[in-house]
């Protein structure tokens, strides 16, 4: 008889080893998301949760709940009813377990314009120490929505950005988030770099307005033909730069500024960016700084610190520029002009770019402001 029971409690004990290694799986329904999982059966203390298909070790059974292990080591009670001894099949794309989450069909939207570089932007990327040449590729690769009022130079400046990155600033063209768009009736005119032609000062630069990032207004002092397309008319406003000042000493010493060309605005309304040429009329000297020819330019107190008069000076296109300009405006605009304005006529063709817009030569060596 001990022999009968004792063979019986090890059936038993073998069956209670088996059934508390059974392994089964959170079964939810339609619209469940995942299953509770309970402290004990009395009060039904929520423990956790199951996410739907989740495997459980069944240790124990009483009524219509079972106590399971998770594979995290949490140990409670779940709806025997909830649990399926087959593995959950692959949830489709509209499963509602948390283990998988829906996909349902969202709309290909536009990508939104990306926004355009600003002063902030550059003062950011200046605070993480990369270098003039990594933000200078930012620069070009980028819309770009630079403030270059003098103030916002002067910040620039006082924070550390170099003059080689302000000049980029200056000249990188302005952002617009308005969709190009080409008129019936015009013409895409490529000037090329290096494209020479005259300007001339508007106006005296006062010495006791000059500061980093003062405007010295200047006009194109004849007309610029490409291809028999107008892109600058004589008077057309261009912009130069100071970028750097030393006043004068307390003892009546001369001061002296650094001041580069910016641009100049084309007839179609766009602002072309130019640089002064290396070789000036009447042999003036351009010093170089990072490939930005610049004037180094004496001055005294209560004298003006640039003199406008009959002087020309003459500057090159900066980067090959596309415009798109009004078929109205093509070469009948230079014909009717009078014969003591000057015109100059750029073509893109091999054999005549040469003559018409020589490449500035390179400095014997480059100097700092």
């Amino acid at each position: 008889m001990k022999a009968r029971l004792f063979v019986c409690g090890a059936i038993l004990a073998a069956a209670t080893c088996a059934h508390a290694d059974a392994v089964s799986y959170a079964q939810c329904g339609t619209y469940d998301a995942y299953l509770l999982l309970y402290k004990t059966t009395e009060r039904f203390e929520e423990l956790g949760k199951l996410r739907c298909g989740e495997k459980v070790y069944v240790l124990n059974r009483a009524g219509n709940y079972a106590q399971v292990r998770t594979v995290d080591g949490r140990l409670g009670w779940v709806r025997a009813s909830d649990l399926s001894d087959a593995p959950p099949l692959p949830h489709g794309d509209f499963s509602f377990g948390l283990t998988e989450q829906p996909k349902p069909f969202v709309a290909v939207a536009p990508k939104p314009p990306v926004a355009a570089l600003t002063n902030d932007d550059i003062l950011a990327i200046h605070a993480q120490h990369p270098g003039s040449d990594l933000i200078l590729k930012k620069i070009a690769s980028s819309r770009c929505a630079f403030d270059t009022t003098p103030p916002a130079i002067q910040r620039l400046s006082a924070a550390g950005i170099s003059d080689k990155v302000l000049l980029a600033m200056l000249q990188a063209p302005v952002a617009t988030d308005a969709p190009e768009r080409k008129a019936a009736e015009s013409v895409d005119v490529k000037i090329p770099d290096g494209t020479s032609f005259e300007v001339e000062l508007r106006g005296n630069v006062s010495s006791e307005e000059v500061q980093e990032g003062t405007i010295v207004e200047m006009v194109a002092a004849e007309d610029l033909v490409v291809d028999g397309v107008p892109v600058v008319v004589r008077g057309s406003v261009a912009r130069a730069r100071v970028l750097a000042v030393r006043p004068p000493g307390s003892h009546g010493g001369a001061g002296v500024v650094a001041w580069f060309m910016q641009d100049i605005v084309a007839t179609n309304g766009e602002r072309i960016p130019v640089n002064f040429a290396v070789k000036q009329p009447g042999n003036d000297r351009t010093r170089n700084f990072e490939g930005y020819p610049y004037f180094l330019t004496g001055y005294h107190k209560d004298n003006p610190v640039i003199k406008a008069g009959d002087k020309r000076f003459r500057v090159v296109v900066h980067g090959d520029t596309m415009l798109t300009v009004a078929q109205s405006l093509t070469a009948a605009l230079p014909a009717s002009k009078p014969k003591a304005q000057s015109v100059r006529q750029v073509s893109t063709q091999p054999a005549e770019r040469q003559e018409a817009s020589p490449s500035p030569e390179p400095p014997a060596s480059e100097e700092k402001p």
